[in-house]
């Protein structure tokens, strides 16, 4: 029982240190970061742009930059073991996210990603934080929620027809489907640092073994109204 109780203890502790993080995060300010604007800071490549190797997969990573000196430690080793693991490369930029007093839209950040792809070929975009995004509405009952399509179909049309703030139609460009997909690491508004840190550090541990999972998972299928 008091081994239990100091577990709950240090657990309780370790979150009040991460909202005094979050806390200092959103008082800090975003000097040097021009607004509507991405800026590149790449942990893994520092000669900046350049013609990316075609045979690995070119991965953009988004991270808020209020956020990212909490987590750079744990975020650039997480990235440098991918690399190793896999054929991948990435281009890191910091954007100003939520919490910030004028935030990148999601419009700018679509357009952003829409050069990578154009330039680059790049196959996914990985969004740490608190990163701008739209919703969608359906025409019929009330289902909404956030359209993360709006940052993967890249040469689609989207539309908020009734000027409601949602998105409400969309069609697919020249090329049907998405061009790129999209992952969110979007911890909670309160402690993000903590939490960030707390994911990074476990992934750390997967892939040096200290952890090891069993062969079990939980799959959520999708269906479109196509079906």
């Amino acid at each position: 029982m008091t081994i239990l109780i100091n577990v709950e203890a240090d657990i309780i502790l370790q979150r009040i240190i991460g909202i005094v993080m979050c806390i200092i995060i959103t008082m800090s300010s975003t000097l040097g970061f021009v607004y509507g604007k991405t800026v590149d800071i790449s942990v893994i490549h520092n000669s900046g742009p350049t013609v990316l190797n075609l045979t690995t997969d070119h991965i953009v990573v988004v991270i808020d930059a209020q956020l990212y000196p909490w987590v750079k430690e744990k975020f650039t080793r997480y990235l440098k073991e991918v690399e190793e693991r896999f054929l991948v490369e990435f281009s890191v930029v910091k954007v100003d996210g939520l919490r910030s007093r004028k935030s990148i839209t999601p419009a700018e950040l679509r357009g952003f990603l829409q050069k990578e792809y154009a330039v680059n070929g790049t196959v996914g975009a990985l969004l740490i934080g608190q990163i701008p995004y739209v919703l969608w509405k359906q025409g019929v009952g009330n289902n909404s929620g956030v359209l993360s399509l709006f940052y993967e179909d890249l040469d689609g049309d989207f539309e908020d027809r009734n000027k409601d703030g949602f998105y409400d139609y969309h069609s697919f460009g020249p090329q049907e489907g998405p061009e790129i997909w999209v992952c969110w690491m979007r911890p909670p508004m309160i402690g993000q640092a903590f939490f960030m840190n707390s994911f990074f550090e476990k992934t750390h541990n997967y892939y040096t073994g200290e952890i090891v999972t069993t062969k079990k998972a939980f799959v959520a299928c999708h269906e479109d109204y196509d079906n």
